[in-house]
């Protein structure tokens, strides 16, 4: 499994532990009571470069493979995302879905648009068959990241695909971990799908069962109030419930994904007792709290596609195999976090 990250120290384990790393990093100016953090996810769709490689399937996305995908294209689509990134605020955490490799990231951190945020990234290679993986994106010198390793699903050993990317350290002063995941799809067999569910509920759950705080955010590829979002939620006991600030918006006719004329809920920032209001952690001192009202859906009219098949729409990369010079067919979303 390779590793890439940026600058940044951190030490890596090679072997999952599934207790929470107290951690002894020196809290930064983001400690002060009263501060505000943002932590967002945005599935980028299709995040490739245009150089062949043998290791996975990204044959579609080459010059002269089936979306005649470009130098050019490439930038354009870089440009596009760096915009949404700076245009929610610079977050201080954003997850990631569908990035093909280090370069592609370093090309968005590189963007001119985000050089005021100083972004630094983890990302591990994919074992998915066309290389999409996730990574995360953390603004140096307001998030202090200590540990980072990939998490595999259990109980479905044969399964190769996107792995859970598992991130421990400090924002806004406190200790938080972190977890960015994309679930297989509804294409996938079931018992996939529920292994993958499990597999993010039992890592949350055993750390979050001393008091720590968990947020996990990701393309989820299930809506709030499925069965499958059961599997997903529903932890041990009320400190491991993943609680999830995007089901009032569900309910009200929001989405992050338009599918079959219906917005869909897949993309989601899911946190722990330990984050909400009335939540108790292991430390006892001035804590992260989210609160309802501050879960968001980054929705403005360029991100919309005005007209053609996919009128209403997220204004996508690609109609079919024509490419229409869009951002992504997913939204991004992002939460509001206060340190109290």
């Amino acid at each position: 499994m390779r590793f890439i990250v940026r600058r940044k120290f951190f030490l890596l384990f090679p072997k999952i532990m599934l207790f929470p790393v107290f951690l002894l990093v020196a809290g930064t100016a983001l400690g002060q009571r009263g501060t505000e953090t943002t932590v967002a996810f945005y599935n980028v769709e299709n995040l490739f470069d245009t150089i062949n490689d043998p290791g996975v399937d990204d044959r579609d996305f080459l010059p002269g493979g089936r979306y005649r995908w470009t130098e050019e294209r490439f930038r354009e689509k870089i440009e596009h995302l760096a915009g949404v990134i700076a245009g929610m605020g610079f977050p201080d955490v954003v997850g990631l879905a569908e990035v093909e490799n280090a370069g592609v990231i370093e090309a968005l951190t590189g963007a001119p648009q985000l050089a005021a945020a100083r972004y630094d990234y983890f990302y591990f290679t994919s074992r998915d068959r066309r290389g999409i993986g996730v990574a995360m994106l953390y603004r140096s010198g307001r998030v202090d990241p200590l540990t980072v390793r990939p998490l595999r699903y259990r109980g479905v050993s044969t399964y190769t695909s996107r792995d859970i990317l598992y991130v421990s350290g400090r924002l806004a002063g406190s200790d938080i971990h972190l977890l960015v995941c994309h679930l297989p799809s509804a294409g996938s067999a079931a018992r996939y799908r529920t292994a993958a569910a499990r597999s993010v509920r039992d890592y949350a759950d055993s750390i979050g069962r001393t008091g720590a705080a968990v947020a996990v955010m990701g393309d989820f590829n299930m809506n709030p109030g499925s069965k499958l979002y059961r599997e997903l939620t529903v932890g041990a006991d009320s400190r491991t419930v993943l609680k999830n600030p995007y089901a009032g918006l569900f309910a009200r006719g929001y989405g992050s994904y338009r599918y079959r004329e219906r917005w869909n809920m897949y993309d989601m920032v899911l946190v722990n007792q330990a984050l909400w209001p009335d939540g108790e952690t292991a430390d006892g001192g001035s804590l992260l709290r989210f609160r309802e009202g501050n879960a968001h859906i980054f929705i403005r009219d360029h991100l919309i596609q005005t007209g053609g098949r996919w009128a209403g729409y997220p204004f996508r990369s690609y109609s079919g195999s024509h490419y229409i010079g869009g951002y992504s067919d997913h939204l991004p979303v992002y939460l509001v976090i206060r340190k109290e």
